[in-house]
């Protein structure tokens, strides 16, 4: 992918993007794992389908707030997907930089785990994974 693409991405993720650290597989009323996730959120249904095309993910409709606004579509990318994307665009961020090296760790070491054939977090991993959480909703508030 040309740099000018990977910096219009970037530009767009740092304007209408988003980075979370979210709960997941839902099992017996409890979540048990967290997960990496980036969204970017708008009307441009064809620029959100750009991006998938790029990173993959997928491009979902979201719900209007009044009747009178336009169409609003989420393009949405989990785990190594999202990782994928934040190493490709990390160069040209601005605003969502120290998210983005704080979610990259997070899913890094995720899949140092698996290379090492383990699933399960131990204590202190668990614990190391509810700090990063925290640290990236500390940072999306300042």
């Amino acid at each position: 992918m040309k740099k000018t693409d990977l910096s219009y991405f970037a530009g767009l993720f740092d304007g209408e993007g988003c980075i979370g650290i979210r709960r997941s597989n839902y099992r017996k009323g409890r979540y048990t794992a967290l997960c990496l996730v980036c969204t970017v959120g708008m009307a441009n249904l064809w620029m959100l389908e750009s991006l998938k095309f790029a990173f993959g993910g997928g491009v979902y409709p979201t719900k209007k707030k009044q009747t009178q606004h336009k169409d609003l579509w989420e393009w949405t990318i989990s785990s190594r997907q999202a990782l994928a994307f934040l190493e490709a665009v990390l160069p040209y961020l601005k605003l969502k930089r120290a998210e983005a090296e704080v979610a990259i760790n997070f899913q890094k070491a995720k899949i140092n785990r698996e290379h090492c054939g383990r699933r399960g977090l131990a204590k202190g991993e668990r614990i190391i994974e509810e700090a990063q959480k925290i640290v990236l909703q500390e940072l999306k508030r300042k």
